[in-house]
């Protein structure tokens, strides 16, 4: 059921729902201290939305996502703003359209007032035109309410908070990639998208500066950061592996270029393999089965 047509859940929204724990779960990393102890820590997610129905559809799947979000609601652009000017919000999720504002122009603003907070665009207009327009604009994402069900907001939020971490860790970061090509590979096979998956194997020296995991990340995290888009997303799939999920309107493999280019010119370079695979529509697949073909397809780097 889309969220263009709530049906029963609008007079309860979220009741009852319960989502357990699944291996499917990516860990939310929001910049904070963790929690410790049995203590979850929350994100803080700012709801934009006229429809007072809608809005209070998806607040209650939400914050019955298994004590995961805590959401503010408000239906005006200025409003959202002023609660911008204060910390504390990890996530915006906005119809463009509002009563003060509308289109690109809102994306625009949001992004003025937080330009390091992800921000997802949930709108009624079903035109790719419209979406790339919002992207631009500074969108994180860009979602069809009609299209949006119940169980596919928590996961898109998840995600989304994943991706701005920039790594899904522990061992379920596989299931995560898994996940998200559930979602990317549809928009891949409707629209000019391009996926593709990087993997990224370390092979720690027998001894000196790279002769643990620990160093060998340390000194590629800042290759990777600089080499990388804020779309793309890391992923550690043990201790010695990485994953990047790559997407983009244009060509990916001068992402995989620019990193082992400069991956080479490094003394870590000796120690890391690289395979890369891309999607290809003619032969429909999962991101899963990309990232085994990139770990075939993986070599060494020579510095």
């Amino acid at each position: 059921m889309g969220f263009g047509d709530p049906g029963p859940w609008t007079s309860s929204p979220g009741r009852g729902r319960r989502e357990h724990p699944s291996p499917r779960a990516v860990g939310l990393g929001t910049g904070r201290t963790p929690c410790t102890g049995t203590q979850r820590e929350v994100a803080t997610v700012l709801l934009v939305e006229e429809d007072a129905r809608l809005a209070r559809l998806v607040g209650g799947v939400l914050r019955e996502a298994d004590g995961e979000f805590r959401v503010e609601h408000v239906a005006r652009l200025g409003r959202a703003l002023t609660r911008l000017a204060r910390p504390g919000v990890d996530l915006v999720l906005a119809d463009p359209d509002l009563p003060d504002s509308a289109g690109a122009g809102t994306v625009r603003m949001l992004r003025r007032a937080m330009p390091d907070t992800p921000l997802i665009i949930m709108s009624a207009a079903d035109d790719v035109a419209v979406a790339l327009e919002a992207v631009r604009a500074g969108a994180d994402e860009y979602v069809v309410k009609r299209t949006l069900s119940v169980e596919s907001v928590v996961w898109l939020v998840r995600l989304v908070l994943a991706r701005h971490r920039r790594v899904v860790d522990g061992p379920p970061a596989g299931k995560a990639f898994d996940a998200l090509g559930r979602h990317l590979i549809p928009l891949a096979d409707r629209f000019d998208v391009h996926v593709g998956v990087l993997f990224v194997g370390l092979e720690p020296a027998p001894g000196g500066e790279f002769a643990g995991i620990d160093g060998l990340l340390g000194a590629i995290s800042g290759v990777v950061r600089e080499t990388l888009r804020r779309c793309d997303v890391v992923a550690r799939l043990g201790p010695s592996a990485l994953a990047v999920l790559l997407v983009s309107d244009g060509r990916l493999a001068g992402s995989v270029d620019r990193l082992e280019d400069c991956l080479s010119r490094m003394a870590v370079g000796a120690h890391v393999r690289i395979g890369f695979a891309g999607y290809d529509r003619g032969s429909p697949t999962t991101v899963d089965h990309l990232l085994q073909q990139a770990r075939v397809a993986s070599h060494r780097i020579h510095a």
